[in-house]
């Protein structure tokens, strides 16, 4: 069998001793993998090895296991009726195409089609998608069947279902978004179908640990920059559209419904989902018609929500109702406010920002007295620049924004009072593109104990604005400001050399998919320089 369209992905290259509990998605990597390649694999083929059905009385759902395995069969149709119920039912999202069209075999039914069957080692589950079913329009809408591993423990098991029947419904709608919204929303409503399960914790480090990252990319397209052996941004990114449903919605999922409905369309001279290079609409653009608010509002907002991760965790706020692990922390420069020199310095590629993501710098304040606390940033390239300050006392959140126009500096001050935990971002806020690759934005940054000559030029809304002139940039890496605790989440100093491998077959997928990956990308990253020489 050919897929048209592949969607396996770059995480099975390196799976993280946590994933032996649960493999991996591998739904959107087939996205990027050549038809040719992804063919010998066999992973795209509707598998032939079960031989008993489940039909629901009601639904169109099936499901196909081996002879003598009714309990995991039962436990998929009972799974993937719940996921009709939250997804489509309440979320509102249209039904899964069925899949006795647009496949070049014979299989399939006028309904959707779950088989339990073995899967290649790291790979949990799959969503395998057929042709466009109306080529003429500009939609790319495909019917699916899904494949689960049954070997997995019952309560991944149970999770996949949701997880991969979220795909099918996203390939009904539009089979050229992002490889991050595909993921990270099927991801959240594999949460909120199966919120006992936590193995999508073990993602959320991948995430949490690349803020200068743009939110629109994923593990692969930022993996210079990332940690070699666990490439899942974009599964731990479920806390984006998690964020969405919680503070522009009602936790239905009817907010990324509309996201999803919203971005649906493409290029109609792209006959190939890898040839679409102007995916538009996508969910970025679609935000501010969705929610009511620009892209750099939700990129602050969200940036002060998952600053609120252990250690931090405020009951009632961020992202305390998922119970994150402590090495969900928000990835970030430590400091030392009594060593702050008030020089500006411009971060380096590996500390960000790149467009649409942020550079992030956090401090304690030793009891028991305050300090007072200044920032200030602009664009080197004038860009339009957004701040937040987050500082984190007792259990309690208190949290300032300011943002700019193109080429406005930012500032803010505050108090950070004695025994505070302060975090500060500074985010590129210009709009992203959802495909593009990710692009260094430099800035220039100030912090200081005492007011900053220049604050307060640009059309910030933060506090401590006055008169002064621009101080020019100063590239001094971390010896400014930064203590030598050691290396940030980012530095090159944790870069590692290549990729491990898992496995001949896993090996031979990465290196397509990279290969692939690169012929998109415009540029390619230059490695930073060790600083330690």
């Amino acid at each position: 069998m050919r897929l048209s369209s592949a969607l396996v992905f770059a995480s099975l290259l390196a799976l993280p001793a946590a994933a032996a509990t649960r493999s991996t998605c591998a739904t959107t990597a087939l996205r990027e993998l050549p038809p040719l390649a992804s063919a010998t694999t066999g992973i795209l083929d509707r598998p032939d090895t079960v031989t008993t059905r489940l039909v629901h009385e009601t639904l169109p759902l099936l499901v196909h296991h081996a002879d003598g395995d009714d309990v995991s069969g039962a436990l998929a149709l009972a799974e993937a009726a719940r996921a009709w119920a939250l997804q489509v039912d309440s979320a509102g999202f249209a039904p899964p195409l069925p899949d006795d069209v647009g496949f070049d075999d014979d299989g399939g039914d006028a309904g959707l089609d779950i088989y339990l069957a073995p899967l290649p080692p790291g790979v949990g589950a799959v969503t395998v998608s057929g042709r466009d079913v109306d080529v003429d329009n500009a939609r790319d809408r495909r019917p699916t069947f899904i494949v689960i591993d049954p070997a997995q423990p019952d309560d991944i098991v149970a999770a996949a279902v949701h997880h991969e029947f979220q795909h099918a419904l996203q390939f009904a709608i539009d089979a050229r978004e992002s490889v991050m919204w595909f993921e990270s929303t099927a991801v959240a409503f594999e949460v909120r179908g199966r919120p006992d399960v936590t193995a999508w914790h073990d993602a959320v480090p991948a995430f949490q640990g690349q803020p200068q990252a743009p939110l629109t990319t994923d593990g692969l397209a930022f993996s210079v920059f990332g940690d070699a052996n666990d490439l899942r941004y974009e599964y731990g990114a479920a806390l984006f559209p998690l964020f969405l449903d919680d503070v522009f919605g009602a936790g239905d999922g009817v907010v990324l419904r509309d996201l999803w409905t919203a971005a649906a369309g493409h290029d109609p001279g792209a006959t190939d989902a890898r040839d679409d290079d102007d995916n538009t609409p996508d969910w970025v653009t679609a935000l501010p018609d969705v929610l009511g608010v620009p892209f750099s509002a939700v990129l602050l907002d969200f940036t002060a929500w998952r600053t609120l991760a252990p250690p931090l965790t405020v009951v009632g706020e961020g992202p305390a109702a998922y119970a994150l692990p402590g090495t969900a922390s928000l990835a970030s420069q430590r400091v030392l406010l009594e060593r702050l020199s008030g020089t500006a310095r411009t971060p380096s590629e590996a500390e960000g920002p790149f467009v649409g993501g942020c550079h992030v710098t956090s401090a304690s304040q030793p009891p028991p007295s305050s300090s007072p606390l200044f920032v200030r940033a602009v664009s080197v390239d004038g860009h339009a620049l957004g701040a937040v300050i987050v500082v984190v006392k007792d259990g309690a959140a208190r949290t300032l924004q300011a943002s700019g126009g193109s080429g406005d500096a930012v500032a803010l001050d505050t108090v950070v009072d004695g025994g505070a935990e302060v975090v500060v971002a500074i985010c590129d806020v210009d709009v992203v593109d959802a495909d593009a690759a990710p692009r260094f934005a430099p800035i220039t940054l100030t912090l200081s104990t005492s007011p900053i000559a220049g604050e307060g030029e640009g059309e910030g809304e933060g506090e401590g604005e006055g008169e002064g002139e621009d101080e020019p940039p100063v590239d001094c890496g971390c010896a400014c400001d930064a203590t030598s605790s050691g290396p940030s989440a980012g530095d090159p100093r944790n870069m590692r050399q290549g990729l491990y491998v898992l496995g001949f077959f896993v090996g031979i997928l990465g290196f397509v998919v990279k290969a692939v990956r690169h012929r998109r990308r415009q540029r390619l990253y230059r490695k930073p320089k060790d600083p330690t020489g």
